[in-house]
C-alpha cells in the first residue's frame, strides 16, 4: 500500500515546475516551487501500489530535466500494516533518486 508522494529538494537551490506523472493512467502530481532543502508533499487514501512506470519533470537553476519512465522498487522488508512513502530527492548537484520509506510502526 502507498499513501503519500514527497519531492525533497536536498540542494541549496530552488527547484521549480516538478510535474510527477503515471502517463499509463494519466495521472499527475505538481510542485511550483520546491525552496532549498524543503519538499513538496501529496497525501492521498491508501492505496494498492500497482508498479505503473513514473516519470518527472523539472526545472533546477537553469537546466530543464526529464527523466525516462521508471518503476520505484518495493523495499525488500517493511511493516505490511503501515503503507509506504514514495520519495523522490533531488541531490545537493540536481540528480534525481526515487524510493520507498515508511513511518516505523509504534509499539
Amino acid at each position: 500500500m502507498i499513501d503519500e508522494i514527497q519531492v525533497i529538494n536536498n540542494s541549496r537551490e530552488m527547484i521549480q515546475q516538478v510535474t510527477v506523472s503515471v502517463p499509463s493512467t494519466g495521472a499527475t502530481f505538481s510542485c511550483g516551487n520546491i525552496a532549498p532543502l524543503g519538499l513538496c508533499s501529496n497525501r492521498m487514501g491508501k492505496r494498492r501500489y500497482e508498479y505503473n512506470p513514473i516519470k518527472v519533470d523539472w526545472v533546477f537553476g537553469n537546466t530543464a530535466g526529464q527523466t525516462e519512465e521508471f518503476v520505484i522498487d518495493v523495499p525488500s522488508y517493511f511493516s505490511t500494516g503501515v503503507p509506504l512513502r514514495a520519495e523522490i530527492a533531488f541531490s545537493p548537484e540536481g540528480e534525481l533518486s526515487a524510493y520507498f520509506d515508511q513511518e516505523t510502526p509504534l509499539r
